[in-house]
């Protein structure tokens, strides 16, 4: 079984600034104890953490040295660590939809509603960068470790871009509106002021939120949502 290169580029781009690769603490049940018998080989960080070496072949090497099980556990959002290989546990637990949520005391800008209200995205692409950089900060304050539950700041669950289609939902505020094409500029200023311009390296990691047609909490991380194709495509979608 080929694991596929892109699962783990993001971790290569921040190693290669020499941060520690990111995984995390308290792993499910399943993953608790990593078994090391499918190792072929001792493991020689030297390669896929040399920023020289194509991205391809630096996950390559990480890739062989990672058992079946350790990739599955990097999959988990609270990763837990491998240390064997030198990688830490790490967190996908961060939020930042109007300024960095953890850890410490951080910026706090208005609400996405506002936001969205304001009709710039220039704008918003000026206060994402700043997000970023506090959230880049706080992981460099912290030597590149795991900074606790839900804190670790590369990786972030923002922007939301669920359409307020209405209000019973309760987190209204947390979107740009009901209009999906403002939705949608708003959205991608956000990701890109995040994620930084660098040809090379992604300054943090946004991760828009949640899953089309999402306006429920109860449920809401597996429930069957029911809805034609024309909404879907036209509104949802669109």
């Amino acid at each position: 079984m080929r694991f596929p290169l892109y699962a783990l580029q993001t971790c290569l781009t921040l190693a290669s600034l020499g941060i520690p690769l990111p995984v995390a603490a308290n792993p499910v049940p399943a993953v608790q104890e990593l078994s090391v018998a499918e190792t072929v080989a001792p493991a020689d960080p030297s390669l896929w953490r040399n920023p020289d070496k194509p991205i391809a072949e630096r996950v390559q090497a990480l890739m062989s040295q990672l058992t079946m099980k350790e990739k599955f556990s990097l999959i988990y959002w609270k990763a837990p660590a491998i240390d064997r290989l030198g990688i830490n546990a790490y967190d996908h637990g961060d939020e930042a939809l109007h300024g960095l949520i953890r850890p410490g005391n951080n910026t706090v800008f208005p609400e996405a509603i506002g936001l969205g209200a304001t009709f710039d995205p220039p704008l918003l692409q000026e206060m994402s960068t700043a997000i970023s950089d506090e959230a880049r900060a706080r992981w460099n304050q912290g030597g590149g470790q795991h900074l606790g539950l839900n804190s670790d700041s590369l990786t972030l669950w923002s922007p939301v871009v669920n359409l307020a289609r209405d209000p019973r939902w309760g987190r209204t505020q947390e979107t740009y509106g009901e209009d999906p094409c403002l939705t949608a500029h708003m959205g991608v200023a956000f990701v890109h002021g995040l994620q930084g311009d660098d040809p090379n390296y992604i300054k943090v990691i946004s991760t828009p939120k949640h899953f089309a047609a999402n306006n429920e909490e109860s449920g809401r991380f597996g429930k069957n949502i029911t809805c034609d194709q024309r909404y879907l495509q036209e509104y949802e979608l669109g």
